[in-house]
Order: C-alpha cells, then structure tokens, then sequence
C-alpha cells in the first residue's frame, strides 16, 4: 500500500498507518499502529515500526512525533479531537473540520490564547 500527500509518501506493505496531511497546516503526521511503514519525503526517508509516529515539516524534515503532538494529529484515528496548548487561532480550523460546523472566537483578542480541548 502506499499513501501519498504534497510533501510525504507512506509505504507498507504489512501495516496500517495514519496520515494527517492538510494544505493549509505547517506539518504532516504519520503514525504506524500495525506493522512497519517507509516514510519519504524531498529531505529523506525513516522507517517506522508499530507504536511509532512522525511529524513532517513544509521542509521535508522528519521529526519524532511527542506524546502531544501525536494526539493532537492522529487522535482522529481513535475517535478523539484533541488541540494541546496551542493557540486558539491554530485550533478553531481544525475544530470547523473535525465537526462540520462554523466556529469563531468572539472576540480577535481570544485568538492568541493557548488552549487544551480532548
């Protein structure tokens, strides 16, 4: 199987992952919850075993994914929204996405408050 996005390309041929790759969000997330995968990107490649997630950068760059990042990313995978300490202004688009729905801050002031929703 292979999953490819603008900036990553996710191989397995005995896994099931996860990919998280919008347009307008600064970085892709791939997580491996069976198996191993092949992630490949214009800045190199890292292969992933079960368990393992990764953050891709508009650069290529692959980075671990932190316990944080992973849930925020790929808890759609299990059902979960989840937004850890960021700012309201990076959470309100994808909280439009998870639920289909129009959602504004009140006020622009809100915008830059930093915000945990699970």
């Amino acid at each position: 199987m292979e999953v490819r996005s603008e900036r990553v390309t996710v191989r397995s041929s005995d896994g099931e992952v996860a990919l998280r790759a919008y347009p307008d969000e600064p970085t892709a997330a791939v997580m491996v919850r069976r198996g191993s995968a092949t992630v490949r990107t214009a800045a190199g490649s890292e292969t992933l075993d079960a368990g393992e997630a990764v953050l891709v950068g508009a650069d290529g760059r692959i980075t671990p994914a932190d316990r944080a990042a992973r849930e925020a990313a790929l808890g759609w995978v299990d059902g979960r929204f989840a937004a850890v300490d960021r700012p309201l202004r990076d959470v309100l688009p994808a909280l439009r996405r998870w639920y289909d729905m129009p959602v504004e801050a009140a006020t622009p002031a809100l915008l830059d408050r930093r915000v945990t929703l699970r």
